[in-house]
């Protein structure tokens, strides 16, 4: 964990196969990112605490790491203007259509996940594509 550089957040879920398509193509989160993925830190009794409230969604835990200095970066923007945005939101891409309730769905790169550990068995998992400096000139223009 290199709370130095990468703001983390994890993800739950049952199905290797599904943690094993976000690593391959990226995360997609409805409206909000907070909804299923939660924010960690060293702190090892917090996660603890995160981990044994969101188990129950399953054994596969998806690792998501965002550039702290992009992170920053953008929230330090989100802040100074009147849109109600995510950093999340920002440096995903929005897609063309929404879902069956009308919420907005975004897709997270695939550069942003760090890969997925096994809860169970300790296995990790590593996703080759994984960069959390990625910064896409679309991340500007979502800010429009």
């Amino acid at each position: 964990m290199d709370e130095e550089t990468e703001i983390l957040f994890v993800h739950y879920t049952r199905n290797e196969d599904i943690a094993q398509k976000i690593c391959d193509e990226g995360f997609i989160f409805v409206d909000s990112f907070h909804k299923t993925a939660e924010r960690v830190t060293s702190d090892r009794l917090d996660f603890v605490y995160k981990h044994h409230l969101r188990s129950q969604f399953g054994k596969y835990v998806v690792i998501i790491a965002i550039g702290k200095e992009m992170y920053n970066h953008y929230q330090n923007i989100i802040k100074q203007g009147n849109k109600v945005l995510t950093v999340e939101q920002v440096i995903s891409k929005k897609q063309q259509n929404s879902n069956e309730d009308s919420d907005e769905v975004f897709w997270l790169p695939n550069a942003f996940i760090k890969g997925y550990v096994n809860s169970e068995s300790g296995d990790i998992h590593i996703n080759n594509n994984f960069n959390p400096k990625f910064n896409s000139p679309d991340f500007e223009k979502n800010l429009i």
